[in-house]
C-alpha cells in the first residue's frame, strides 16, 4: 500500500527469531532484534553484533533487506543502528522505503532497563520512469523491561508515539503507521525452554527449544483481533557456531505464499576476551544451612586467564528469586593459568521458608576490563534446594548442630521451668552439672516427650548412604510434636544444655547418634569419683557423661546406663566418633527462626512435683550406684588394711562428693604419728568447706611447717590467713607461693582459676576479706598484688617438681598446664587443648563449676572445686 495513502499501517517486522516466534518478543528484546522490537533490551547487551537479513515478501517480489549493529556501552548502556530497505519494482512501478534507526538502551538497576529508538523514514515512488513524489519524516518508539524473577520477564513498548508522519515534496502529509502499544510477557520453565505472547493489535504467542549446544527451533502463532485475517502460523532453526548464526524463517499467510527469511549474524567485540570460565559446579543447597554458605561456599568455577598479565575479576553469582542482591567477590588471576574460585552465597532470612525440594538455576558472572572497556564473561547451572528442616548425613553428623537453638524463646521458657521446678534439686552426685543435665533429661520425660523412630527416612538406612537426606526436628517443633527419633531428641538434650550453659557433643556409631556432655571434672579424678571409670568417657581432658536420648519417658540414669553400654560396644572401633558440638556450631550456625510452629503453640507445660519425681527416682538410684561401687572398691579394701593411703584416697572420693563430714571422719582416722603435710593440707580444705575457717587455717599451718617447698600448701594457708582478717599476713604467704609457681597463671592453675586478663581494683591496706565476700576475681586480684611483692630474682621459674601440678591434684574442673609449661602461656594452652581449639580461638569458658564466674562469691557449699588438693 503506498504511504501517501493514508494512516493505520503497521511497521513491517524484521527479525528471523522473533518473526519464527509469532512476533511474540517483546518481553525477550535480545540482540539486533531490540532496535525493532523493544530498544530497552539494548542496556542488557553483553557482546556486539552485525546482522543482515533478507525476505521476499509473500511471494510479490517485495524484497526486504535488514543490516544491523548494536554494542554495549560499558555494563548499562547500549546502542543500536538499523537500516531497513524494503522495495518493489515490476519494470514500470518502483516503490522504496527506506528506514534509518538508532537506539540506546539503559539498565539502572539489575531487574530493570528502559530505552527509546528514532526513526527517520524516507519513502519515493516512481511510475514509467517519473518520480511520483518524495517523503520523509521522523518516528519513535519507548520500550521498558522488567524482569521480578529470573525466569519471568515483562515488556512493554509504545511503538510510532503518536504516529509518524511523512512529509512530501509538493507540501502532502501521510501519516502511514498509527501509534501501538504492546505488552509482553516471556518466561522460562527450564533453561533450555522460551515461551512468549504478545499482546496489542494482534495477539501473538511463541516458543523456541535450544535442543543442542548449536541448535535451536522456533515456533508461533498470531491472530488480527480486529478480525482481518485469521491465524498465521511460523516456524524457524537457528544453528550457532561460536560467535557466528545463521537463522531461516517461514511464515505462512491466510491467502498469499508464505514469507522465507534468512538472515546472518556474527557476535563480536571491542574488548577482546581475557578470561574464560571453564567448570562451574553446585553442591545442592539446604534451606536450615543458608548462614554457613557465606563462610563455606558451597561451589566453585574454574576460571582462567587467556592473557600473560594479571587481571583483576568481579566473580558474581546471580539468583534473582532467592538473592536479594547478586553475591560477588574480587579475584586477581595468575597470567596464563586455571584458578578455581570459591562460589560463596549469602542468602537472605527468607530462604528458611523454602519448604519442599526444588531446582535451582544460577548464573556466573566474571567481569573485568579489557581495552578501556568493560566486558562479562557467563556461565549458567543447576542445583537443587532443599526445604528447611532437611541436611544431608554423608558428610558427617556435624551438620546436625546446625538444628541445636538454646536461644529459641521456646526452648529457653521449657529449659527455665525445669530448672525452677527442680530449684531444690542441685546437688547430690558428682557436681553441679551433672545435676542440671539430670534435671533436664528428666524434665523432657515427665513432660512426655518420647521416642519413636522416623519411619519415612530413619537414621541407621539413610546414614550411610552417599547422598543421605533427612528431615530433623527443630528443637521447639519437637517440644510441640513431643513425639521424635534420635536425631530429633538429641539436638533437643542439646539445646537445652547448651542453655544453661553445659557443654555437649554429638556420638555416632553406626547407625545411631546420641550425646554425652562435659561434667567439668578433670580427667585425673576419674579413679576418685567414687563412681565405676566405665561410666564415664575421658575426652579432651575432661569426663563426659553418655546418655541415650532415645530413652526420653525414662529416669535419667537409664538413658546414661544405655549410653555407657553404647560407649563400650563402640568406642574401641573406627565407627565411634566424637562431634566437638562448640566447634560444630561455629560452622554450622543455626537458623533459630526457621522452626515452623502452628498458631498460638506452646511448650509442654512442666509439672512440678512429676519432674520431682524423676529427679528424686534418679538421686536414690545413682546414690545406690556410688554406695556399691565405693563399697567394692574402697571400703573393702580399707577394712583390710587400714592403711593411711587408703583412708587419704576414700576422703579425696568424698571429697570430690561434697560429702564433707564423710571426707573429715576418713580423715580424722588417720593415726597421729602417720599425719603428714598432705593429711594437713587437705583436712584444711574440709574445714573451709565446712565453714571453719579457723580450723582450716590451723590444719593449714601445720602441713606448712611440715612442706613449705609446696606452693599449693602455701596458697590455701594465705587464703585462709584472708578469710580469718589477716590480709598483711595472707598477702606474705601469697607471696610465697606466688614465686614459688612462677607466676600468678601457675599459681592460679594450682587452684582451677582461669586469668581474666581484666584490670584489676587494688586492694586497701588492712582490708578483711570474710569467706562470703572470697570470689575467683578476688584471688586473682589477691594473686596479682602478691607477685608485686616479689623481687623479679626470688621468683623461681616454676613449682619445685616435688609439688608440680603434675604430681598434685588440682579442684574438679580446673585447668592445669601441660607438663613443662608455666606462665600465662602454660594456662591459655591447656584451656584450649581442653576445648579442642587453638590458643587463637575465643578463649572457651573454664567449667569451675563450684565458683560460676569470676565475679561469682565463693561460699562454704561450694568451695570444695577451688582449693588446692594434695597427694599423699
Amino acid at each position: 500500500m503506498s504511504a501517501r495513502a493514508g494512516s493505520g499501517e503497521e511497521q513491517v517486522p524484521v527479525g528471523p527469531r522473533p518473526l519464527a516466534m509469532g512476533g511474540a518478543f517483546t518481553a525477550v528484546a535480545e540482540g539486533p532484534d531490540a532496535l525493532y522490537w523493544n530498544p530497552a533490551g539494548l542496556g542488557r547487551l553483553r557482546v556486539s553484533t552485525i546482522r543482515v537479513t533478507n525476505a521476499e515478501l509473500y511471494g510479490l517480489g517485495i524484497q526486504d533487506n535488514v543490516v544491523a549493529l548494536v554494542s554495549p556501552l560499558g555494563a548499562r548502556f547500549g546502542v543500536g543502528l538499523e537500516w531497513y530497505h524494503s522495495g518493489f519494482d515490476d519494470g514500470s512501478v518502483e516503490d522504496k522505503l527506506n528506514r534509518l534507526t538508532f537506539a540506546l538502551g539503559w539498565q539502572p538497576i539489575p531487574h530493570f532497563s528502559a530505552g527509546a529508538s528514532l526513526k527517520y523514514n524516507v519513502y519515493n515512488q516512481l511510475a514509467e520512469g517519473v518520480d511520483q513524489g518524495r517523503g520523509s519524516g521522523v518516528g519513535m518508539d519507548l520500550g521498558l523491561l522488567f524482569q521480578p524473577y529470573r525466569q519471568l520477564t515483562l515488556g512493554a513498548i509504545w511503538r510510532d508515539v503518536g504516529g509518524s508522519t511523512l512529509h512530501f515534496d509538493d507540501g502532502m502529509t501521510s501519516r502511514p503507521y498509527d501509534s501501538e502499544l504492546v505488552l509482553g510477557v516471556a518466561c522460562r520453565p527450564h533453561p533450555q525452554v522460551l515461551l512468549t505472547t504478545d499482546l496489542g493489535r494482534d495477539f501473538h504467542a511463541g516458543a523456541e527449544v535450544l535442543v543442542a549446544r548449536m541448535l535451536s527451533l522456533r515456533g508461533g502463532w498470531s491472530k488480527d483481533l480486529q478480525g482481518l485475517d485469521g491465524g498465521r502460523v511460523a516456524g524457524g532453526i537457528a544453528v550457532r557456531w561460536g560467535p557466528a548464526l545463521v537463522e531461516y524463517t517461514y511464515q505462512d499467510h491466510a491467502m498469499l505464499d508464505g514469507t522465507h527469511t534468512l538472515g546472518a549474524a556474527l557476535d563480536f567485540t571491542l574488548a577482546p576476551q581475557l578470561v574464560e570460565i571453564g567448570d562451574v559446579q553446585m553442591q545442592p543447597l539446604f534451606a536450615s544451612f543458608y548462614k554457613s554458605y557465606a563462610r563455606e561456599a558451597p561451589g566453585s568455577a574454574v576460571v582462567t586467564n587467556l592473557n600473560d598479565e594479571p587481571v583483576q575479576v568481579e566473580v558474581r553469582i546471580v539468583q534473582n528469586e532467592l538473592l536479594d542482591e547478586p553475591t560477588q567477590r574480587t579475584v586477581y588471576l595468575r597470567p596464563g593459568v586455571a584458578q578455581e574460585i570459591p562460589l560463596a552465597l549469602v542468602f537472605p532470612p527468607r530462604i528458611v521458608d523454602q519448604d519442599e525440594m526444588r531446582p535451582v538455576d544460577f548464573e556466573v558472572e566474571v567481569a573485568y576490563q579489557s581495552a578501556g572497556r568493560r566486558r562479562t564473561e557467563k556461565r549458567s547451572l543447576q542445583t537443587y534446594l532443599y526445604g528447611r528442616g532437611t541436611l544431608d548425613w554423608s558428610e558427617g553428623t556435624a551438620k546436625a548442630a546446625a538444628f541445636v537453638t538454646p536461644t529459641h524463646e521456646m526452648v529457653h521458657s521449657f529449659t527455665r521451668d525445669i530448672v525452677r521446678a527442680t530449684a531444690q534439686k542441685h546437688g547430690g552426685f558428682l557436681n553441679r552439672t551433672t545435676a542440671i543435665a539430670m534435671r533436664l533429661f528428666d524434665g523432657m520425660s515427665a513432660c512426655g516427650l518420647t521416642y519413636a523412630p522416623d519411619p519415612l527416612n530413619p537414621y541407621a538406612q539413610v546414614r550411610g548412604r552417599t547422598f543421605a537426606v533427612d528431615d530433623i526436628q527443630y528443637p521447639a517443633e519437637l517440644l510441640v510434636s513431643r513425639t521424635g527419633d534420635c536425631d530429633d531428641s538429641t539436638v533437643l538434650y542439646a539445646s537445652l544444655l547448651a542453655n544453661v550453659g553445659v557443654a555437649s557433643a554429638f556420638v555416632e556409631v553406626p547407625g545411631h547418634i546420641f550425646l554425652m556432655f562435659d561434667t567439668g571434672i578433670h580427667a585425673r579424678e576419674r579413679d576418685v569419683l567414687g563412681v565405676d571409670p566405665v561410666m564415664l568417657v575421658e575426652h579432651e581432658g575432661s569426663l563426659w557423661i553418655p546418655v541415650e536420648t532415645t530413652s526420653l519417658g525414662q529416669p535419667f540414669h537409664v538413658a546414661w546406663q544405655r549410653g555407657v553400654e553404647l560407649v563400650q560396644t563402640w568406642e574401641k572401633s573406627n565407627q565411634f566418633d566424637i562431634v566437638d558440638l562448640l566447634a560444630a556450631r561455629q560452622r554450622y550456625e543455626a537458623a533459630v527462626s526457621a522452626a515452623r510452629l502452628p498458631k498460638n503453640a506452646q511448650a509442654p507445660a512442666v509439672d512440678a512435683a512429676a519432674v520431682v519425681g524423676y529427679v528424686d527416682s534418679d538421686l536414690r538410684q545413682l546414690q545406690e550406684m556410688r554406695k556399691g561401687y565405693m563399697e567394692k572398691t574402697y571400703m573393702a579394701r580399707l577394712n583390710e588394711s587400714d592403711s593411711t593411703a587408703e583412708r587419704l584416697q576414700l576422703a579425696r572420693v568424698y571429697y570430690i562428693n561434697q560429702d564433707y563430714t564423710r571426707a573429715r571422719q576418713e580423715l580424722d582416722g588417720v593415726p597421729e604419728a602417720q599425719r603428714g603435710a598432705a593429711h594437713w593440707n587437705n583436712l584444711g580444705d574440709v574445714h573451709v568447706a565446712l565453714g571453719a575457717s579457723q580450723m582450716a587455717l590451723e590444719s593449714y599451718t601445720r602441713a606448712h611447717e611440715l612442706d613449705s617447698a609446696d606452693p599449693g600448701i602455701a596458697l590455701n594457708l594465705g587464703l585462709a590467713l584472708h578469710m580469718v582478717g589477716q590480709a598483711q599476713r595472707g598477702q606474705t604467704q601469697l607471696a610465697e607461693a606466688v614465686a614459688g609457681t612462677g607466676g600468678v597463671e601457675p599459681a592460679m592453675a594450682l587452684l582451677g582459676i582461669r586469668p581474666s586478663d581484666v584490670e584489676l581494683p587494688e586492694t586497701r591496706e588492712g582490708e578483711t576479706i570474710a569467706l562470703e565476700q572470697l570470689s575467683l576475681r578476688t584471688i586473682e586480684r589477691l594473686l596479682r598484688e602478691a607477685m608485686a611483692m616479689v623481687p623479679p630474682a626470688a621468683r623461681t621459674a616454676g613449682p619445685p617438681s616435688a609439688s608440680s601440678a603434675s604430681d598434685s591434684l588440682a579442684p574438679a574442673g580446673s585447668i592445669l598446664p601441660k607438663p613443662g609449661a608455666s606462665g600465662a602461656a602454660g594456662a591459655d594452652s591447656a584451656a584450649a587443648g581442653k576445648k579442642g581449639v587453638t590458643p587463637n580461638s575465643p578463649s572457651p569458658k573454664v567449667n569451675t563449676l563450684a565458683a560460676g564466674s569470676l565475679g561469682e562469691q565463693v561460699v562454704a557449699a561450694n568451695i570444695a572445686e577451688l582449693l588446692y588438693w594434695k597427694k599423699p
